[in-house]
């Protein structure tokens, strides 16, 4: 997952996302010694940190102007139209 994050952020100019691999290696060295309450915090602050890292790119990427030509499976959605699964 997070490889494929910074694949994408890469393909458009931004820079990876380096802390998420250090916030990760943190929860699991707290599960190794045992510290399960100490992993599910820093996990949970990971998971919060990570979404506003998230919703950040996002902001930037969405000013992107659109491609000029999308793979045959990917379908543009136009501002306001609903997604659904078929």
């Amino acid at each position: 997952m997070i490889s494929a994050s910074q694949q994408v952020l890469f393909s458009v100019g931004l820079s990876g996302d380096r802390y998420s691999i250090r916030e990760l290696r943190m929860v699991i060295e707290l599960l190794r010694v045992g510290a399960i309450h100490g992993a599910a915090e820093m996990l949970e602050s990971h998971l919060a940190k990570s979404r506003e890292r998230m919703i950040a790119q996002l902001k930037i990427v969405s000013v992107l102007p659109e491609p000029d030509h999308l793979a045959p499976y990917l379908t543009p959605v136009e501002p306001g139209q609903s997604v659904t699964s078929p």
